[in-house]
Parts: structure tokens; C-alpha cells; sequence
């Protein structure tokens, strides 16, 4: 399956780890994925390449945290689904979980750090383009 015909999965996290283990999980599923350090490169990378299908968002992060990002790019004429990680406070994932339900965006889930594998691949599975994929 060539990368333009798999769903795509940007990935925003400063942890390398995590960020490894989600494209453990996602890339056997048939992810295309592409890793974001943080909130800007995510933006960037949104500027860079079609719509994403699915983007796994880290709220904490250095430089732009997972909460300023949402605002940032649901602004956006086309958001992709939602997969929130927070190993902080669980008042972020509920913070940001308000945002999205505001503006009638998928939340596929929220997910605590340290996130199950079958978690994360059970998110993964419920994206609607994931399905089409496959």
C-alpha cells in the first residue's frame, strides 16, 4: 500500500519514546506517520501536507502546548480526528476534550500517559478513515 493511499497519523509528543511506541503500534495498522515534537512543528507540518486523518495530540509540550495547538488549528477549514494524551493533570484532557465537543470535532479518545498499547490501538481503530483503509 503506498503512503498515498494510507491514512496518515501526525503524531505532536516531546517524548521520543511515546512517539516510538505509537508508530510501533500505528504503521502495522497501515498508518502513514509523521512525528511532531512539539504544538509548532505540528502546525507546520499540518501546513506541509494534505489533511491528516488522524492526529495523536500530547497536551503538555514545550514551545506550544497541546491546548494552544488545538485553538490554533481549529481554525482550520478541515480538522482531522482527535487522539488527546496527557500523562498531567486530568483536568487538561477535560479542558480540551470541552474544546473539541464545542466545535463538533471527533475525539476518538482520551488517553492517560502511560497509555496501554491496546488503548492506543483501539483509538486507532476507531477512526472512520482508518476503516476505509482497510
Amino acid at each position: 500500500m503506498s503512503n498515498a493511499s494510507r491514512p496518515s497519523l501526525l503524531i505532536a509528543d516531546d517524548n521520543a519514546d511515546f512517539r516510538d511506541i505509537v508508530r510501533e503500534v500505528a504503521e502495522p495498522e497501515g498508518w502513514a506517520v509523521t512525528e511532531c515534537n512539539n504544538g509548532a512543528e505540528l502546525m507546520a507540518a499540518l501546513k506541509a501536507t494534505d489533511r491528516p486523518s488522524c492526529v495523536v495530540l500530547d497536551l503538555v509540550m514545550p514551545e506550544m502546548d497541546g491546548i494552544e495547538t488545538l485553538m490554533a488549528f481549529l481554525s482550520a477549514e478541515s480538522i482531522p480526528e482527535i487522539i488527546l494524551v496527557s500523562g498531567s493533570d486530568p483536568v487538561h484532557l477535560q479542558t480540551a476534550e470541552i474544546i473539541l465537543a464545542e466545535r463538533d470535532v471527533t475525539l476518538l479518545a482520551k488517553l492517560r500517559k502511560p497509555v496501554p498499547v491496546r488503548e492506543l490501538r483501539a483509538a486507532l481503530a476507531k477512526s472512520s478513515l482508518a476503516a476505509a483503509a482497510s
